[in-house]
């Protein structure tokens, strides 16, 4: 018999990443206009099933468990945060060159504002509060061959992708096998409020 716990965190985790990876939807406009990233409702106005479902992901306290689960697939860059998101390897720019990030002017922007299309191809354009030191190049030359090493397609969008770190299992599975390490968030829900 499955937990029920543990089940219904896979529901709600598995409606996170319905809201996040679709672009359209009667219901995600719904949602949006309610809880959407430029409303700040206070936390006493929103519905049970959606303060469950920031609980179960962690989000609000910082990065939880369910974004350290997702990445990107890049295509154009019209929705990667350079430095913030993880779209090379498992790991976001900001973490592996936390010195470089403190220097960049492209903090928050997105991959495709950081370049220029030309003839020849895809031109990075980083953009440097200060001069890089001379002890620094070796950071600079490291980024950028990182990022020269992947491949922008200038038709294609920026797609949402589960499990960065597990590659070739379903989300269902990979969801529920996530929520089963995640004690933590589920002792924070409450069994009451899953119908509402």
């Amino acid at each position: 018999m499955r937990e029920i716990r543990k089940f219904n965190a896979a529901l709600l985790a598995k409606w996170r990443w319905r809201y996040i990876s679709e672009e359209k939807g009667r219901w995600k406009e719904l949602l949006d206009s309610k809880y959407g990233p430029e409303v700040q409702i206070p936390v006493k106005l929103q519905s049970w099933w959606w303060r469950d479902l920031l609980k179960v992901c962690r989000e609000g306290e910082g990065e939880g468990w369910f974004h350290k689960e997702i990445g990107w697939k890049l295509g154009c860059g019209d929705k990667i945060r350079l430095w913030e998101d993880v779209w090379i390897g498992n790991c976001n720019l900001k973490t592996l060159f936390p010195k470089l990030y403190s220097l960049s002017l492209n903090q928050g922007h997105k991959v495709g504002e950081v370049g220029v299309w030309e003839e020849s191809g895809w031109c990075w354009r980083l953009r440097w509060r200060r001069e890089i030191f001379e002890w620094e190049f070796a950071l600079v030359q490291e980024l950028d061959v990182l990022i020269t090493t992947t491949t922008i397609l200038k038709e294609e969008k920026d797609v949402q992708v589960w499990g960065t770190r597990r590659k070739g299992a379903s989300q269902s599975i990979m969801l529920t096998s996530v929520c089963q390490n995640k004690e933590e968030a589920l002792n924070m829900m409450s069994l009451s409020r899953c119908g509402r």
